[in-house]
């Protein structure tokens, strides 16, 4: 596989430290994928860490194939994603979901193809203010197969580019494990701080907001494991310790969600853990609760409580 034109679509958390990357190596073959008044606002320049970068745009009902795009929107924006993103695909492109959750992949696969769609997620603690994005280090990027005991081509082919455009990286041999520890970690985390109103320090510091955060992550794992998805003890026993890395008053995304007024992800979290554990007979109490203290949250903030 050859890449020769990258694209991305979403320039929040997730995305603004990929694009900077791919804007310093590459910056002739890297597209930002947007049109309307989206384009027009990104197109007077985008604060990242201070600085004003101005990047190339493709917009989508362009039908110029790109070789590699990389999604990086919120959940929710996905079905407009797609519409967005569909006339740039071609018979080689392929496609990488750095979307939190387990779902995304499925929702692409149906679009496009399981032959197109490249499973990933990040860990990356940044702050989005009214379109300003902060972060301390560039964080980390995850992507493979379901299975890359032996690296296929197009995987190599992406390792490469990333390795070039000095993007930290890690191509798990277990993806959907590491993919679903994730999902354990930001149903926990990002939904447990957010009805508290709770910094990333209060892990370290408040044994009772842990023990929400272990009550929540949970039910995740149980599910998980009637699934056959194998995440490991050891990473929940360690992550109270790799959470106390963050500084302290750096704040899950979901919380940054809430203080700007803005809805969150949490269909995505608490609403599809309860779904799947109405599946599999696994009660959900405790992501049951949360989703509707959110959803609360939600409608206080839109002006109907």
């Amino acid at each position: 596989m050859e890449i020769k034109k990258i694209g991305l679509i979403g320039l929040g958390a997730i995305g603004s430290s990929l694009a900077v990357s791919f804007h310093t190596y590459f910056k002739d073959q890297f597209y930002i994928i947007a049109g309307g008044s989206r384009k027009e606002r990104l197109a007077k320049g985008v604060s990242i860490n201070n600085q004003v970068y101005q990047f190339n745009f493709i917009e989508p009902q362009n039908d110029e194939p790109l070789d590699l795009i990389m999604i990086c929107t919120k959940f929710n924006h996905l079905p407009s994603v797609i519409e967005d993103i569909k006339n740039h695909v071609s018979d080689h492109t392929k496609i990488i979901s750095f979307l939190n959750g387990v779902t995304s992949e499925g929702i692409l696969i149906d679009a496009f193809g399981k032959d197109k769609v490249i499973y990933g997620f990040t860990r990356i603690s940044a702050v989005n203010i009214d379109h300003q994005i902060v972060y301390k280090n560039s964080g980390t990027y995850y992507f493979g197969h379901p299975k890359n005991t032996i690296m296929q081509d197009d995987i190599k082919a992406i390792d490469q580019l990333f390795t070039a455009a000095h993007i930290h990286h890690e191509i798990p041999e277990d993806m959907l494990a590491h993919q679903w520890f994730k999902y354990y970690c930001n149903v926990s985390e990002n939904q447990v701080s957010a009805v508290l109103d709770i910094p990333f320090g209060a892990w370290k510091v408040s044994d009772d907001a842990d023990h929400l955060r272990m009550m929540a992550g949970h039910e995740v794992y149980l599910i998980a494991k009637a699934k056959g998805i194998d995440i490991k003890q050891e990473w929940i026993d360690q992550q109270r310790a790799l959470l106390s890395r963050i500084p302290y008053d750096n704040v899950c995304s979901m919380v940054q969600d809430l203080r700007q007024k803005r809805h969150s992800e949490v269909d995505m979290f608490s609403k599809e853990v309860m779904k799947m554990g109405k599946e599999l007979n696994i009660p959900t109490p405790v992501n049951e609760t949360l989703y509707h203290m959110i959803k609360v949250l939600e409608a206080k903030n839109d002006g109907d409580i």
